[in-house]
């Protein structure tokens, strides 16, 4: 199973990974990206990123996705 892994925090340090059955394949900050230190946006870069990585898999691949929230935000 591929999993899109997503952190939006909406503070600090936005990332994106993708997983196969429990192994990380692709991860990146979005500050990488974008320039910005501790870039809080939305991490829509580092998605891009990932989906570019699974240039071997079809977007319908992907069966889950997760987001990370701090408990607070939720």
């Amino acid at each position: 199973m591929i999993s899109l892994g997503i952190n939006y925090s909406e503070m600090h340090d936005s990332a994106a990974c993708i997983a196969r059955d429990g192994h990380i394949l692709f991860a990146v900050a979005e500050e990488r990206l974008s320039r910005l230190k501790h870039d809080a946006r939305f991490p829509s870069l580092s998605i891009e990123a990932c989906l570019a990585a699974l240039a071997f898999a079809p977007i319908n691949s992907i069966l889950s996705a997760s987001v990370g929230r701090p408990r607070s935000k939720l």
